[in-house]
């Protein structure tokens, strides 16, 4: 997946200084299965969720 979005990239000329692939760290995996995905992450970090 890596390699094809890398390639589409290059052939639209597009400069990068940097691409990557990281594993998600613990709190995103939690964030991904528990909240809603229609619902705005910045309620949740100011801490006003539902």
């Amino acid at each position: 997946m890596l390699v094809e979005a890398a390639r589409r990239i290059d052939e639209a000329r597009i400069e990068l200084a940097d691409i990557a692939l990281r594993r998600p760290s613990l709190d995103h995996v939690f964030l991904a299965m528990t909240t809603d995905p229609t619902e705005s992450l910045t309620h949740l970090v100011s801490g006003s969720a539902r």
